[in-house]
């Protein structure tokens, strides 16, 4: 399998364990500060996003931004074979009873990528992705794994989590010589800021490049 065939790679290893241990370590602390901070518990799921249920998630992430544009751009830039511009990225820690709901990305996912940060290793829990024939596959990630895949045609989806936690980080591009290289940083006038600091909202950026869904 490789991207520049199959539209998705399978990049084992992609970044190692003592990041993805210390970015995982990170993530779930931003978790614990927000319980602390709004006097919640954890089964309150404050920060889940409406695709997935169960679960904490947080819109670029400074310790996810920063690798957007150093080790995780230098992996995806060698999958797909040209320069490349980091837009957003996003974590989730899944919980169990969590399911992510089929889905392509949105328009400043031209490139996307899904890292693995920790597991729990009594329970597997497959991305499950339709190719471009329209057959379905799963694919088990290590800490340290990466899926490379066009982020706007690859449909994607997991099952019920049976698991107590998962850690996983997303990392979104478009193409340095493409025609969607406005949406740079998410249209932020830079890394590390927030969703309220982008020029056009996902809505106004589905205008602009209307992605279909699978």
């Amino acid at each position: 399998m490789s991207y520049i065939k199959d539209s998705f790679e399978i990049v084992n290893g992609a970044i190692s364990k003592d990041v993805c241990r210390l970015t995982s370590r990170a993530l779930i602390m931003a978790k614990d500060i927000t319980l602390h901070s709004s006097n919640l518990n954890e089964n309150d799921f404050p920060c889940r996003d409406d695709m997935v249920d169960n679960s904490f998630s947080r819109y670029s992430p400074l310790v996810l931004d920063s690798l957007s544009d150093t080790l995780v751009k230098d992996v995806v830039e060698k999958v797909v074979g040209e320069k490349i511009i980091p837009t957003y990225t996003h974590c989730r820690l899944y919980y169990n009873g969590a399911v992510m709901y089929r889905h392509v990305d949105r328009s400043s996912s031209e490139i996307s990528a899904s890292l693995c940060l920790s597991i729990d290793k009594d329970h597997d829990w497959p991305l499950m992705m339709e190719d471009k024939k329209k057959q379905t596959f799963s694919v088990n990630q290590k800490p340290g794994d990466m899926i490379v895949y066009d982020g706007n045609e690859l449909a994607h989806w997991r099952e019920p989590y049976e698991g107590k936690l998962q850690v996983n980080a997303f990392f979104f591009y478009v193409k340095e010589n493409g025609d969607r290289t406005k949406l740079k940083y998410d249209t932020r006038p830079m890394l590390g800021l927030g969703p309220e600091d982008r020029k056009y909202q996902p809505d106004e950026q589905f205008k602009l490049f209307p992605v279909e869904d699978k």
